[in-house]
C-alpha cells in the first residue's frame, strides 16, 4: 500500500490572499501520515512546494537552482511556506517509524515563471 498527499490549493494569488486558509492544510497532512500509520503504508510521499525556501533568494532573475539546504535557516513565505517546512519535517520525523520509504518531493518553478 502507497499514500500520497498532494497540495489541493494552488496559484501564489490564492496563497497570498489566504495565508491562514493555507495553513490549514497541515491537518490534512496530519490526518494523511496517522491513517498511513494505522494502515501499514510502507512508502509516503509527500508533495512539498518552493515556498519552503526563503523568498529572498527568489528575487532575483540571476537566481541559481535552488538546494535542499536552502530552505535553512528557515524564512518561507508566510503562512503556506511555514505550514509545507512544518509538514516535510513532519514527514520526515514521524514517518522513519512508520513508513521507511517516506520522501519529500518539491515542485519549482523555474524563477520568475508565471506564478
Amino acid at each position: 500500500m502507497c499514500s500520497i498527499s498532494l497540495p489541493i490549493w494552488g496559484g501564489i494569488g490564492f496563497i497570498e490572499n489566504n495565508k491562514a486558509l493555507c495553513m490549514l492544510s497541515v491537518l490534512i497532512n496530519t490526518q494523511m501520515l496517522q491513517a498511513s500509520r494505522r494502515h501499514g503504508v510502507k512508502r509516503f510521499l509527500f508533495s512539498s512546494s518552493a515556498c519552503v525556501y526563503s523568498a529572498e533568494k527568489q528575487v532575483s532573475p540571476h537566481v541559481t537552482g535552488l538546494k535542499e539546504e536552502d530552505a535553512y535557516p528557515a524564512m518561507p513565505e508566510d503562512g503556506y511556506g511555514w505550514e509545507k517546512l512544518f509538514s516535510e519535517c513532519m514527514t520526515t520525523m514521524c514517518t522513519d517509524p512508520i513508513a521507511p520509504g517516506a520522501m519529500v518531493a518539491k515542485r519549482c518553478p523555474p524563477p520568475f515563471a508565471e506564478r
